[in-house]
């Protein structure tokens, strides 16, 4: 009799710790979940744009043009390198909760990010600008290399005017033209143009 007592008080305990177990597994699954944060990223260029994400984890997302895509990373804090519009630029990214990533046309802004605290304009980061070259005076091709906040290389046919989107900021450039080669300085901002002369 004794032993069928203890018998039932064994079977007891087995269930009682069976049932706290399993009641225990989907709190623990619910913390997992709360570790991460979902990331949307919205490409409206037209070509692919990539984001590399170095923090609690490493991410390495290529998001094609004129798409949106969405991912789960895990929540912290995060240095961000991007590259698009024909530059890269790397800031901090903070992914304590969930973001949207806004990549606006190159030299375009996101202006309705500013309304909403969990949207970030991406070319607030890149700082990329629209500028005009024209070859209308040198009566020859031209082929030219930038050299500043980034590095580009342009070519241009005589008569020839291009609009380029560049990284904004202060450039060297050495270019060949009218048969000889020469140097010089521009500042790039929105809207300037650069017009192509012959070396003196």
């Amino acid at each position: 009799m004794k032993t069928n007592k203890l018998l039932r008080l064994l079977v007891f305990i087995g269930l009682m710790a069976a049932f706290l177990l399993s009641a225990a597994a989907p709190a623990s699954s619910a913390q997992a979940k709360s570790e991460l944060v979902r990331l949307t990223v919205i490409n409206r260029t037209d070509k692919t744009i990539w984001l590399k994400l170095v923090g609690p984890s490493y991410y390495n997302l290529s998001i094609p043009g004129e798409s949106t895509q969405v991912y789960t990373v895990s929540r912290g804090e995060y240095t961000q390198t991007l590259w698009a519009c024909g530059a890269r630029e790397e800031s901090d990214l903070d992914m304590t909760k969930s973001r949207t990533l806004i990549m606006p046309v190159c030299g375009g802004a996101a202006h309705q990010a500013a309304k909403a605290g969990h949207k970030i304009d991406l070319s607030k980061t890149l700082k990329v600008v629209k500028v005009t070259m024209k070859n209308e005076d040198t009566d020859s091709s031209i082929f030219s290399i930038f050299t500043g906040p980034e590095t580009y290389v342009f070519t241009f046919k005589d008569e020839e005017t291009k609009v380029y989107t560049i990284q904004r900021g202060e450039y060297s450039i050495r270019y060949f033209a009218c048969g000889q080669w020469t140097t010089r300085t521009f500042i790039a901002n929105a809207g300037k143009v650069l017009e192509w002369t012959c070396p003196k």
